[in-house]
């Protein structure tokens, strides 16, 4: 099965993020880590879903384009902190 350009563009990001699956399910305006997982593993979004996964996507480029990029998070913050601080990343971007 080959992947769509939304899984390369995805797991590009999920890569040079260097965030978890619930991370990126916390980017993605809470989506549920099975789903991010299904999405990462090569599925397309369903039709509904797909314009909000595609803006943010493109939010995750930009933040990591950015001089001023907060991603990757640093290895040291704690778990609920690391949740926290990409959930606030995201809010930039509404």
């Amino acid at each position: 099965m080959s992947v769509g350009p939304f899984t390369k563009r995805l797991t590009a990001a999920h890569g040079k993020a260097g965030l978890s699956i619930k991370e990126m399910a916390i980017w993605f305006d809470d989506m549920s880590e099975s789903v991010m997982r299904t999405w990462l593993l090569g599925r397309t979004p369903q039709a509904y879903r797909r314009p909000l996964a595609e803006k943010a996507l493109g939010f995750l480029e930009q933040e990591l384009q950015s001089k001023k990029a907060q991603l990757p998070l640093a290895g040291s913050l704690r778990q609920g902190d690391r949740h926290r601080h990409v959930s606030d990343i995201r809010k930039r971007y509404r």
